[in-house]
């Protein structure tokens, strides 16, 4: 357990000697952040296969190398929210597997490579979700989700043709708003 947050970044020279996270594979739940910034030689989070909770955000933005969140397979529960941007080689939110609830902002932008048809498997629960600057054609991801507490934004995808998997959601607290997603059929 880390009762405070846990920063993994470039430290501004530019490269990241971390090449992977196995040293902290018998970490089983981070009270504050866990955050993941421009680790251009980090190629999974195999080390993060214990992490049940995460008290505060998990934000992964300006990594190179992942292709998906392999790794957080028993992560169960965000008590923040959940930040994924910019990551160049980000095909997948593969990993996810047993992830049910995230209490804050869901925010998925500007991953040029994402393919967003799948991942959050027994997501049922989100604070708010705002999917932006992509290029996907297809949201299908979020086939469990039942309940956002506040928005739903999807916003700025030029690619986005098709809207799919939001069956069971059955609630929204606040606004939901579709704006300049130029494809959406």
């Amino acid at each position: 357990v880390i009762e405070g947050s846990l920063v993994i970044d470039d430290l501004n020279d530019g490269m990241v000697d971390i090449q992977n996270l196995d040293g902290l594979d018998g970490l089983t739940e981070v009270h504050g952040d866990l955050e993941f910034y421009g680790c251009d030689l980090l190629n999974d989070f195999s080390g993060m296969n214990q992490v049940k909770k995460i008290g505060g955000n998990l934000d992964v933005q300006s990594n190179s190398q992942p292709h998906n969140f392999n790794g957080f397979d028993q992560l169960d529960t965000i008590e923040g929210g959940l930040i994924i941007r910019n990551n160049d080689n980000l095909t997948s939110l593969e990993g996810f597997s047993k992830l049910r609830h995230i209490y804050g902002v869901v925010t998925i932008a500007g991953n040029k490579n994402l393919i967003l048809e799948s991942g959050f498997d027994s997501l049922h629960t989100v604070g708010a979700l705002r999917i932006s600057d992509s290029s996907f054609e297809k949201i299908g991801a979020f086939t469990k989700l039942d309940s956002i507490r506040f928005f739903l934004l999807i916003e700025g995808n030029k690619n986005l043709k098709t809207i799919e998997g939001f069956e069971n959601l059955s609630f929204i607290g606040e606004d939901l708003e579709f704006s300049y997603n130029d494809s959406l059929e």
